[in-house]
């Protein structure tokens, strides 16, 4: 996340410990914000969403909030978020999109969310941001949720991309590579070892034996014989 965010200027990071809702969350961020923009991340899925151009829409269209839509996951019951022809969420709808879970908000927002206080972030919060004025703005990603909920979908999603191999992966020169696969940063494939149709995510390493249709956490080694769980 620091990776992506550098380069769109000065930020930091506020966490909330206690279970308080979106909502109360914002209500209470006020307090501590001095002004800027605020992205809000409440989810733990993955997607690689173009940051700087959400940034860019959310700025071009002087909204005060914008939620990161695509299309919906392949799995799960979902409810979607009513998009107007003009980009705006709210009736009248030309379409539903799907929550990405990630926001850019401005700190009239967030005065909004200390009057209402609770409830989804999509219910009452939404209802008084439109009340009040304010312009509530989707911007849609070609991006896709690639689900944490399950390894066997995550892997799907990732290697759809068709096969990466990062420049600072080690991968030996009798390593035998097949199907598609994605090697992340400082990944270490070790002579003879066999990867093939799976995902080792940065730092992972196997050294023997061969790994097939599955993943590598982050930073962890595989052995011949050693289980890669998949749900």
């Amino acid at each position: 996340m620091a990776a992506e965010l550098d380069p769109l200027g000065e930020w930091t990071v506020l966490e909330e410990p206690e279970p308080l809702g979106a909502v109360g969350t914002l209500a209470g961020v006020r307090e501590r914000l001095s002004g800027g923009t605020l992205l809000l991340s409440n989810t733990d899925m993955v997607t690689r969403p173009d940051m700087a151009a959400m940034l860019r829409s959310h700025r071009k269209r002087d909204a005060d909030w914008t939620v990161l839509c695509g299309r919906f996951p392949d799995r799960g019951s979902y409810g979607g978020l009513p998009v107007r022809g003009d980009g705006g969420i709210g009736s009248p709808a030309a379409s539903e999109a799907h929550y990405y879970g990630i926001s850019l908000l401005e700190p009239p927002v967030l005065e909004v969310a200390a009057g209402v206080g609770g409830g989804g972030m999509f219910g009452p919060l939404l209802a008084a941001c439109l009340e009040a004025g304010l312009t509530v703005c989707a911007h849609l990603t070609p991006a896709v949720w690639m689900d944490m909920g399950s390894l066997k979908l995550l892997r799907k999603n990732i290697l759809a991309g068709g096969t990466w191999v990062s420049p600072g992966a080690d991968v030996a020169s009798d390593a035998r590579i097949t199907g598609t696969v994605s090697i992340g940063d400082g990944c270490r494939v070790g002579a003879g070892a066999a990867v093939r149709d799976s995902v080792m995510l940065a730092g992972s390493s196997i050294r023997s034996g061969g790994l097939a249709e599955g993943m590598l956490p982050w930073n962890t080694t595989f052995e011949s014989g050693g289980a890669i769980h998949e749900a």
